[in-house]
């Protein structure tokens, strides 16, 4: 990758739209020699002098992120120096490279998103480290609690911190859930990452008004926290148990944030709400970047 920016750099800015060193009166690129010294360092200068910022968007646009959808709300981010894993509970997970550290996130201790299985994870490979919320931690079992303890990171909302990966830094920040326990904004890599855990605008029909309306102010107060950024990717509770209010979640994000991608979660095996997302009224403007997805250990290069 670092190469392939390398050569990337230097065509456009170096020596060839406007640079470019041919023999006199010809279209024949001149061999680079010792009488030509002084255009190969002027050449380098040139791209020694970009702007760090614009170097920094060449790279982030060429890393690539692979997706895998794995079970309910849980996912695999793989990024060029680490991978991300999310509410896992159950599922098959893809084959994840032994030379990247795996952070395996876990936004609370509810069954659809955390059970004790992640720990076993960590047997088979010591570049393992969970970042789980705090009310977890009364259910990790008591051999990889000793075991674990310097991989364990227990966090509650409010937070922000820094993880080392190799070169680069994982920045982590948690947000208050409007059931259990927090939802996830991750920066890694130049690439946004969002993960809402159970952070959703839990509107059910047939619920008393008053209890629906403090849920509906609670989820956009803590929207209103996200206002003005924009993520690579953002997964994003579409539950169909809420019949027609399962879009509030979604529409909800979108009007405080952005995103390039939204990855639907939470549905319960249920695909066809995705279509249903595309389809709706409120979705306007930003359904065309609704991920499809169709089935479990599907994969998305993004």
């Amino acid at each position: 990758m670092r190469d392939t920016f390398g050569w990337l750099l230097f065509r456009v800015i170096g020596n060839s739209l406007k640079f470019p060193i041919t023999q006199k009166g010809t279209n024949v690129p001149m061999m680079r020699t010792r009488a030509k010294q002084k255009h190969v360092a002027s050449d380098r200068a040139r791209r020694e002098n970009v702007p760090r910022h614009i170097l920094f968007h060449y790279r982030r646009e060429l890393i690539r992120l692979k997706i895998t959808y794995i079970h309910h709300s849980s996912f695999s981010v793989e990024l060029e120096n680490a991978v991300i894993l999310f509410d896992y509970f159950k599922g098959t997970l893809p084959e994840f490279p032994a030379g990247k550290p795996l952070f395996i996130f876990a936004s609370h201790f509810h069954a659809d998103h955390y059970a004790p299985v992640i720990f076993q994870l960590g047997e088979k490979r010591e570049n393992v480290f969970y970042i789980l919320s705090k009310e977890i931690g009364k259910k990790i079992p008591e051999e990889y609690r000793k075991r674990y303890k310097d991989r364990i990171r227990l966090v509650k909302a409010g937070e922000r911190f820094c993880l080392n990966i190799s070169e680069e830094s994982l920045i982590v920040e948690t947000f208050h859930s409007t059931d259990e326990g927090v939802a996830f904004w991750l920066s890694c890599e130049g690439k946004e990452i969002y993960h809402a855990g159970d952070l959703n605008n839990w509107w059910w029909e047939g619920e008393d008004m008053a209890w629906n309306r403090n849920m509906a102010a609670s989820y956009k107060q803590e929207m209103k926290k996200l206002s003005g950024r924009t993520a690579d990717l953002a997964f994003i509770p579409v539950d169909p148990r809420q019949e027609q209010w399962f879009y509030l979640g979604a529409a909800g994000f979108m009007e405080q944030a952005d995103t390039k991608w939204i990855f639907p979660m939470h549905f319960w095996e249920d695909y066809t709400i995705i279509p249903k997302l595309i389809e709706h009224s409120s979705s306007e403007g930003w359904r065309d970047r609704i991920v499809e997805i169709h089935k479990e250990g599907e994969e998305f290069i993004r």
